[in-house]
């Protein structure tokens, strides 16, 4: 039998952390979202060119940008948090979701910043597992080393044609600038 609500119950919204960056892998592992992520990230970062390989033989995507760089890596993997400037979240309204896509498009990644670096992947983003930051050689903007990638060569080749038509950041492929 029921018992009446008591007048002063009350209730909060609340999100189940793991069943939600779970589910963000049906949404993100076989889009090509991440590639466009990886090129409003770079662009925001004031990168003046976004370079795209693709090593065959590791199925490894690499993408290199030369802009500012990431200041804290706790800012990729906090959903939610976009670590960008004041004035790119007033412009653009980052909404900090997205680099989570990167995760689920492959086995493990790596990320090299400003000579550190991390290595995860998304198991370790969705059981809230420590994640190392490292000392790298890469000193440079950013690049993300997308271990055992999910998309194929062409696939990726293909979506990189469509991101970039009317991207104001010169955008490379395997060497060569993509129209």
């Amino acid at each position: 039998m029921h018992q009446a609500a008591q007048a002063d119950e009350s209730i909060v919204s609340s999100v189940n952390e793991s069943r939600f960056l779970g589910h963000l892998r049906t949404l993100f592992s076989t889009s090509t979202t991440v590639l466009a992520e990886c090129l409003q990230n770079g662009r925001r970062a004031g990168a003046s060119q976004i370079d795209f390989d693709y090593d065959d033989l590791t199925s490894t995507l690499s993408i290199t940008d030369n802009g500012s760089g990431i200041a804290d890596f706790r800012a990729l993997v906090t959903v939610a948090e976009s670590g960008w400037s004041e004035e790119t979240m007033t412009t653009e309204k980052p909404f900090g979701i997205g680099f989570f896509s990167v995760s689920f498009a492959a086995e493990a990644v790596i990320v090299e910043s400003r000579g550190r670096q991390i290595v995860f992947s998304s198991e370790d983003l969705i059981a809230k597992r420590q994640i190392r930051v490292q000392p790298s050689s890469f000193i440079g903007g950013t690049r993300i080393s997308l271990i055992k990638c999910k998309l194929g060569k062409m696939t990726i080749r293909n979506a990189l044609g469509n991101y970039a038509k009317g991207f104001a950041t010169p955008v490379f492929w395997m060497g060569e600038e993509v129209e």
